[in-house]
């Protein structure tokens, strides 16, 4: 499970990892929960970081039924961009409800804790350097997120110096729950660097 800060490098890094487990003829599965979800505008409508929350678990709850387990029975690598580490962050920013909470609401629901959890970060303005310099995203989506309106909130330095604190606290807590976390500073390494050391642990 790929998961960070918008903009720290989490797509690049799930790029080079899918074209190292093709060469290496490596069976895999790639999850985009993004992709996946029917449900969004209900996310996105939500009101509240709780409510998001709940939506969110129950969202992954039935991708991790139909897609993950699945291909885990099956032998297959399972790439995961972002997952609950996710929701573990932006939706405990506000403070409205607790890492904690969020932890024990994927339990609830059965949920597996990840086997491994790979967190790209790096300063938060070079994050949002890469967003300005991101030309795949399209302009629907860049407008969306630009007003708020993303599952990741606004652009904003401030925001985004958050959501990094956040992420720090989110590895912290994963340790504490014995969950293996590696944290990658994508500014200091080659995204071939940070693949290598992935597939280490894999």
């Amino acid at each position: 499970m790929v998961d960070g800060p918008s903009g720290s490098g989490k797509d690049s890094l799930l790029s080079v990892l899918q074209q190292r487990l093709l060469e290496t003829n490596t069976p895999f599965s790639y999850i985009s929960e993004e992709d996946l979800d029917p449900d969004r505008q209900q996310i996105l409508t939500a009101t509240g970081d709780r409510a998001k929350a709940r939506l969110l678990v129950n969202h992954r709850f039935r991708i991790w039924h139909k897609y993950v387990y699945p291909a885990l029975m099956e032998g297959r690598v399972v790439l995961s961009n972002r997952g609950e580490p996710a929701t573990l962050a932006y939706q405990t920013a506000s403070g409205e409800i607790s890492i904690s909470q969020v932890w024990e609401m994927h339990r609830h629901r059965g949920i597996s804790r990840p086997d491994l959890v790979v967190i790209t970060v790096c300063r938060p303005d070079a994050a949002l350097l890469r967003r300005e310099q991101d030309q795949a995203a399209s302009g629907s989506i860049r407008a969306e997120r630009e007003r708020g309106r993303g599952l990741s909130g606004k652009f904003t330095g401030e925001r985004q110096e958050l959501i990094h604190r956040q992420y720090f606290e989110v590895r912290r807590f994963l340790e504490e729950k014995n969950v293996p976390v590696l944290l990658l500073d994508t500014e200091k390494m080659s995204v071939g660097q940070e693949a290598d050391a992935v597939l280490r642990l894999l």
